[in-house]
């Protein structure tokens, strides 16, 4: 298979993909907390925990799905539902696959626009 052929089969897979993922979200928006101290996020992160516990009968014990670097530092936390380690995989995939699609994108681009 060809370079070309590749990018295009990592190209058509991201848009399967992100398609999957759209349907795990419901109107997404950005939300950043007040200035807190560690504690207090933890009370804040609780209340959160107690919100999805409830409105989706959750167990007591559940996994923390999130995405990490290398460091080991969070990037996202996307809970503990049934959704969000997809979630989670999906963020992790896409932030891993971006650089050779935005190299892809651009380059189509850029063919498009020598033509």
């Amino acid at each position: 298979m060809s370079d070309q052929q590749n990018t295009e089969q990592e190209l058509l897979s991201f848009v399967r993909e992100a398609r999957k993922f759209l349907t795990l979200v419901e109107s997404p928006t950005w939300a950043g907390s007040a200035e807190l101290t560690d504690e207090e996020h933890v009370a804040e992160m609780a209340t959160h925990l107690a919100k999805s516990r409830e409105r989706l009968d959750l167990p007591e014990r559940t996994v923390m799905h999130s995405v990490r670097n290398s460091d080991d530092l969070v990037l996202a936390m996307t809970g503990n539902t049934p959704a969000a380690a997809e979630r989670a995989r999906f963020l992790t995939g896409l932030l891993t696959a971006l650089p050779r699609l935005l190299d892809a994108i651009e380059e189509r681009v850029i063919t498009k626009e020598a033509a």
